[in-house]
């Protein structure tokens, strides 16, 4: 009499089976939370990659030319009351979109391009064939 003598063993589910199917809901549970998240925090997730235009504080500072000697860097500050060049103010007002800054100075726009989500540095676009890079200064 050579039989076994184990019953469940023919209704058993094998354990390596059963750890699969374990394994296999939990990463179901894990991916389904990890979309409920994305979708109730998108909002935020929107609001940190694109800044709000109305946000003007955001690149408000003093901006410095980069890459040359720095008695010859040109600078100007960005405030609530415009922007400020030597001393003197060359327009009271700018448009900041996000992505671009924009004045007019002397009837001639000054059009800027943010090269950084994190709005620390600029380049120039509206010169012809100088494009100086300007970086916010603390």
């Amino acid at each position: 009499m050579a039989l076994s003598s184990n019953k469940n063993s023919d209704n058993a589910v094998p354990p390596l089976r059963r750890t699969q199917s374990v394994e296999r809901v939990l990463m179901l549970v894990a991916a389904l939370g990890t979309l409920l998240v994305v979708f109730l925090y998108a909002d935020l997730i929107n609001q940190w990659l694109k800044p709000n235009p109305n946000d003007n504080v955001l690149i408000y500072g003093r901006w410095v030319e980069q890459e040359v000697a720095p008695y010859q860097a040109d600078e100007f500050h960005l405030s609530e009351q415009g922007v400020v060049m030597n001393g003197h103010r060359i327009a009271s007002q700018f448009e900041f979109d996000g992505e671009y800054l924009q004045y007019h100075a002397g009837g001639v726009l000054q059009r800027y391009q943010f090269l950084s989500k994190d709005l620390k540095e600029i380049k120039l676009l509206s010169d012809g064939h100088y494009r100086p890079v300007f970086r916010r200064s603390p």
